[in-house]
């Protein structure tokens, strides 16, 4: 089954997005029939943030068809408590809705209107993601770039907002908000959708390890 064939005729998709601020919305052909946004981290917010959603369209949980979830990159906490959400729905609901998956950073490049601009966001310390546009596709590659980051690269990218409201950036950079309603409903999604089984977190790399040595030496001998 393709994408295209997957999503016609959905009558509730549930996007559920917490790479950065909480948005959990239903999207129509071309806009959003519900959007909620919210400050407080995943947390604290995103199980309550459904049900809203979703009575703010009269609709409940078991009428959920389709889910579009959000892998990231962003708050790794954020991420795995929305794919948890996820997973309790597919699991609770029968049949088991649909399940897209989609990159944060290719949903940033659409809410930019230019897919040919690379957009730089922030991820573990010293390091910040890439994404770089592959033509005729709305989807880019990723790639982690170790800090520090060329002036020609940093002036060309729009830069997603640090996750931790201590840091900034630099005032001369162009800094694209991460507001979904920018994005036109279904249609402004749907090239970047993917098909799966299960919601998985984005991880570009694996995670670091330091190897454990004693500082003095243990041995009875």
């Amino acid at each position: 089954m393709t994408t295209a064939t997957a999503l016609s005729g959905l009558r509730l998709p549930l996007l559920v997005d917490a790479s950065s601020l909480v948005h959990i919305g239903i999207p129509d052909s071309k806009g959003w029939l519900s959007l909620v946004r919210e400050e407080k981290p995943a947390l604290e917010s995103l199980f309550l943030a459904i049900p809203r959603s979703l009575g703010e369209v009269d609709a409940s949980m078991s009428a959920i068809d389709a889910i579009l979830f959000c892998e990231g990159p962003g708050s790794t906490l954020g991420l795995r408590i929305a794919a948890t959400a996820v997973k309790t729905i597919l699991g609770e609901n029968k049949p088991s809705p649909t399940l897209f998956t989609y990159n944060a950073l290719d949903l940033a490049a659409i809410m930019s209107n230019d897919l040919s601009r690379p957009i730089l966001a922030p991820f573990r310390k010293g390091k910040r993601l890439l994404r770089s546009p592959i033509s005729d596709s709305a989807i880019g590659s990723i790639e982690v770039l170790e800090e520090p980051i060329s002036e020609s690269l940093s002036k060309e990218a729009l830069h997603l907002p640090p996750l931790r409201p201590m840091e900034s950036l630099p005032e001369d950079l162009d800094v694209l908000e991460y507001d979904i309603s920018h994005v036109a409903g279904l249609a402004g999604i749907a090239p970047i959708l993917r098909l799966a089984e299960m919601p998985e977190v984005f991880t570009p790399l694996p995670a670091e390890f330091r190897k454990w040595e004693p500082t003095r030496n243990l041995s009875p001998n």
